[in-house]
C-alpha cells in the first residue's frame, strides 16, 4: 500500500505493519535501493562524519578502518592509515578472537613477516623460515646454502669478486687480496710463485731458529765425528762405524767372508774361517795363503832381512824342494 500524507510519501509491503521505504523532506529512507545511483555533482555519498565520502572524483576514507574477516574468524585483512595493511591470524577462540598480526606493510613502507616466506618450488627454492634463510632444497639441513639464526653460514661455493672480508679483529682480506691473520695453523703445502717472507722481530723468526738449531746440530755431529776418527786411526776406537761411497772406518771386522778385488775371478784377497787367500777363488788353489792353523803357503817370495827361530835346520824335500825346520814348524820352500 501507498500512502501520501504530511508531505510524507510511504510504502508498506504488508498493509501498513511496517514502512520500510519512505521519502521524506529529509531525504529517501529505504533498506534496499534497487537500481544505479552515480556518483557526481547531483550525488555525494558520504557519512554523518564526513570522514567517508564518494564522488565524481572517487570515493576517500579519513581515519577509518576497512576490516575484511573471515566467517570462521579464522583470518582477517584490515587496513586504515594509521597502521598500514595487516594480515592477521585469529590466536584466540571464535567467540573471542584475539588478532596477531602475520604480515605487515605499514606506512613507512617497511615489510615484516611472522611466517614463512617460500620463493620458487621444489629444490629450485628460496626459503627463510623459523631456521633460518635457505637455498637450493625444501629442507633446511640439506640447502647448500643456509645462514641459521646464530649467523652460522653454510656454502657449498663462494666467489668474491670484490669488497673486502673481515672476521672479528684478527683475520681479514682487504680489496687487493692483501691476507692479515693473527696466527695460522696450516695442514697442507705453502707455495709462493713470487715475493718474500719477512718478520718484525727475526728473533721469532721460525725459519731462522730452525737454521741455528741445524747449524749447531751439524757443527756438533762434525766435532763428534772428528774426535771419531782421530780414536779410529789411534787404535782406540770402540764406538760404531762409518761407510761412506770410498771406504769403511771400524774398529773391528765380524762377519763370514771377505772378498777384496775382482768379484768372480782370481784377482781376488779372501778371508774366512778356512784362512786368508791370495789369487785364486778357492782357498786350496790360491798360491799364497794362511790356513787358521798358521800354515803359509806361497809359490814365489823375496825376504830381506833375517828368518829367525828356535833350532832351524834344513833337509831336502825331495825334487828341487828344501825344507827348513823348527821348533816352530816346517817351512817349505819350493821356488827360488
Amino acid at each position: 500500500m501507498l500512502i501520501i500524507q504530511n508531505g510524507v510519501l510511504a510504502i508498506s509491503s504488508d498493509s501498513g505493519k511496517h514502512w520500510r521505504t519512505a521519502v521524506t523532506n529529509r531525504g529517501i529512507i529505504a533498506e534496499r535501493i534497487v537500481g544505479q545511483l552515480i556518483a557526481g555533482n547531483d550525488l555525494t555519498v558520504t557519512n554523518q562524519s564526513g570522514s567517508f565520502t564518494i564522488d565524481d572524483n572517487g570515493m576517500t576514507a579519513t581515519e577509518m578502518d576497512l576490516v575484511i574477516t573471515r566467517t570462521d574468524k579464522k583470518s582477517r585483512i584490515k587496513l586504515n592509515a594509521t597502521d598500514g595493511l595487516l594480515l592477521q591470524k585469529n590466536i584466540g577462540t571464535t567467540a573471542s578472537p584475539v588478532w596477531s598480526d602475520q604480515i605487515v606493510l605499514d606506512t613507512n613502507g617497511d615489510v615484516i613477516f611472522k611466517g614463512k616466506v617460500e620463493i620458487g618450488s621444489g629444490n629450485s627454492l628460496f626459503k627463510a623460515d623459523s631456521n633460518g634463510i635457505s637455498l637450493g632444497s625444501s629442507t633446511f639441513a640439506n640447502a647448500p646454502f643456509s645462514v641459521d639464526l646464530t649467523g652460522k653460514m653454510k656454502a657449498s661455493n663462494v666467489q668474491v669478486t670484490g669488497g673486502t672480508m673481515q672476521i672479528g679483529s684478527k683475520f681479514g682480506v682487504a680489496s687487493d687480496g692483501t691476507l692479515t691473520a693473527s696466527n695460522g695453523n696450516f695442514s697442507g703445502n705453502i707455495t709462493m710463485n713470487s715475493g718474500s717472507i719477512s718478520w718484525a722481530n727475526v728473533n721469532t723468526d721460525p725459519v731462522a731458529s730452525g737454521a741455528a738449531s741445524a747449524a749447531g746440530n751439524a757443527q756438533s755431529t762434525a766435532n763428534s765425528a772428528i774426535s771419531t776418527s782421530a780414536a779410529i786411526a789411534g787404535g782406540n776406537y770402540n764406538g760404531g762405524s762409518f761407510i761412506d761411497g770410498r771406504s769403511i772406518k771400524t774398529a773391528n771386522f765380524l762377519g763370514g767372508t771377505i772378498e777384496i778385488g775382482s768379484l768372480g775371478n782370481n784377482n781376488v784377497f779372501k778371508a774366512d774361517s778356512t784362512g786368508i787367500w791370495l789369487g785364486h777363488q778357492n782357498f786350496a788353489n790360491a798360491p799364497f795363503r794362511v790356513g787358521v792353523n798358521g800354515s803359509l803357503v806361497a809359490t814365489n817370495a823375496t825376504i830381506q832381512g833375517n828368518i829367525s827361530g828356535s833350532n832351524i835346520s834344513s833337509r831336502s824335500g825331495g825334487g828341487a824342494g828344501t825344507v827348513l825346520t823348527s821348533n816352530f814348524g816346517d817351512i817349505k820352500v819350493s821356488g827360488q
